[in-house]
C-alpha cells in the first residue's frame, strides 16, 4: 500500500527519518503512523458479495445476498435482476417469455421487500384522557377506545395468523422448487427457468417474514395501548362525578352503550 503523508509532524519525521533508515532498519513511516494517535490510514472497503449463477446457486446464496450492507441492498437488488435479465437472454423465444414475467414479478416483489424493511408503521391512538375525576361519558368514551383497540388486535392477530400460513406454503414451494432445480440439466433452459422461480420464491418468503415481524411489531404496540387504557378506565370507574349510580349500574350502561 503507498502511503501519503499530509500531516506537518510527520513530514519531517519522515525526512529525519529517510536519512536515518538504512543503518537503523527503522519500519516504514506508514507503519509508524499506525501506532501514532490522531494519524489513520484508510483502505478501500472489501467487496464480498457477487451475482450468483443462476444455474449453480448455492445453499448460502441468500445469506450471502441479505447479509451486505443496508445501504447498498437496492444496488444488489439492481444487479441481481440484471444478471437475470442478461442470462434470460440465452433461452427461446417462448422461454425468454416465461423469463421475463417472472423477472417482472421479482421486481415488484423486491420493491415491497425494500418497504417492508424499512420498518412497521407507528400505530395510531387517540389520546387517553387523564383526569382526577370523569363523568360518565367520559368513561364510556374509555370503554369505546378500548372495544376499539381490542378490534384492532384482533385484526392483526388474524394477519399474523394468516401470514404464517402463507410461510408453511411458501416453504413447501421452495423445497419442490429446489427438488426440481437439481433434476434439471445444468445450463439447460429448465434449469435457467427454475433457478428465477427458485429466486422469486426466497424473495417472497423473505417478504413475508418482514411482514410477521413488522405485525408482532404492531401488536406490541396494540397490547400497551390496551393495558394503558384497562388501568385508566379502572381509574375512572372510581372516580366518576354527578351521580348516583352504583358501579354496577356504571358497568351496565357501558355494556348497553357498546351492544
Amino acid at each position: 500500500m503507498t502511503f501519503r503523508c499530509t500531516h506537518p509532524v510527520l513530514q519531517h519525521l519522515a525526512a529525519v527519518l529517510w536519512l536515518l533508515a538504512p543503518g537503523l532498519g527503522l519500519l516504514p513511516l506508514a507503519a509508524l503512523a499506525q501506532n501514532i494517535p490522531g494519524i489513520a490510514t484508510t483502505t478501500a472497503p472489501e467487496v464480498t458479495w457477487k451475482t450468483p449463477d443462476i444455474t449453480a446457486l448455492s445453499p448460502a446464496w441468500w445469506t450471502n445476498f441479505i447479509a451486505g450492507p443496508e445501504a447498498s441492498f437496492d444496488a444488489r437488488t439492481r444487479l441481481l435482476v440484471q444478471s437475470l435479465v442478461e442470462r434470460s437472454k440465452s433461452l427461446g423465444p417462448e422461454d425468454q417469455a416465461i423469463a421475463q414475467a417472472s423477472i417482472a414479478n421479482l421486481k415488484s416483489l423486491f420493491e415491497l421487500l425494500a418497504v417492508a424493511r424499512s420498518g412497521a408503521l407507528e400505530e395510531q391512538f387517540a389520546p387517553v384522557p387523564a383526569r382526577d375525576t370523569y363523568s360518565l361519558g367520559d368513561f364510556l368514551q374509555l370503554r369505546h377506545q378500548g372495544r376499539e383497540d381490542a378490534n384492532r388486535q384482533a385484526q392483526v392477530n388474524l394477519q399474523i395468523e394468516q401470514t404464517q400460513s402463507q410461510l408453511v406454503l411458501q416453504k413447501e414451494r421452495r423445497d419442490n422448487l429446489l427438488r426440481q432445480y437439481k433434476a434439471a440439466d445444468a445450463e439447460s433452459p429448465a434449469r435457467i427457468l427454475l433457478g428465477i422461480n427458485r429466486v422469486t420464491a426466497r424473495v417472497e418468503y423473505a417478504l413475508n417474514e418482514t411482514r410477521s415481524k413488522n405485525l408482532q411489531k404492531r401488536l406490541k404496540q396494540i397490547e400497551q395501548q390496551i393495558i394503558l387504557l384497562d388501568e385508566q378506565q379502572t381509574f375512572a370507574r372510581q372516580h366518576l362525578v354527578h351521580t348516583d349510580w352504583t358501579l354496577k349500574e356504571v358497568d351496565q350502561a357501558a355494556a348497553d352503550a357498546e351492544s
